[in-house]
């Protein structure tokens, strides 16, 4: 709140409690490292007690599985240009929105591209890599 941190949450990550500014104007803001920021104005009158009731934000980002058979070989996973490594994941704080994801190399006679949305209600996609003929392609499981 205007510059000052203050953090108590319960075992649920529910931030309980009070602060004690004197009166004034100020912009409260609240942070998590899975939601949107949430942002309010509150003027406090002097010996004003003002009680906030705030809903948590969107969530900022997804996560993405890959399913990929030990036949692909040795592949390397690519999201939004960014190497992920030689693994299938799961891939987390994917960003919301489309989103570009490559694979190649092993035994892909192609490389494969998929865009992927991470949006609404989707926040975790799950994707299987299926090789036919040498060629692959992902598929949504």
């Amino acid at each position: 709140m205007n510059g000052l941190y203050w953090k108590q949450t319960n075992a649920f990550g529910v931030a309980r409690g009070y602060l004690d500014p004197p009166a004034g104007k100020y912009e409260l803001e609240i942070r998590s490292d899975s939601y949107r920021s949430v942002k309010r104005k509150v003027d406090i009158e002097p010996g004003e007690r003002v009680e906030l009731s705030i809903a948590a934000g969107a969530p900022t980002d997804g996560t993405i599985t890959l399913d990929i058979p030990a036949s692909a070989g040795d592949v390397e996973v690519f999201i939004n240009g960014e190497s992920m490594g030689r693994n299938s994941g799961p891939f987390k704080r994917i960003p919301r929105g489309k989103n570009q994801v490559q694979i190649k190399g092993g035994r892909l006679g192609n490389v494969v591209n998929e865009t992927v949305e991470l949006d609404g209600g989707a926040t975790a996609v799950s994707l299987k890599l299926e090789i036919r003929g040498g060629q692959g392609r992902l598929i949504r499981n």
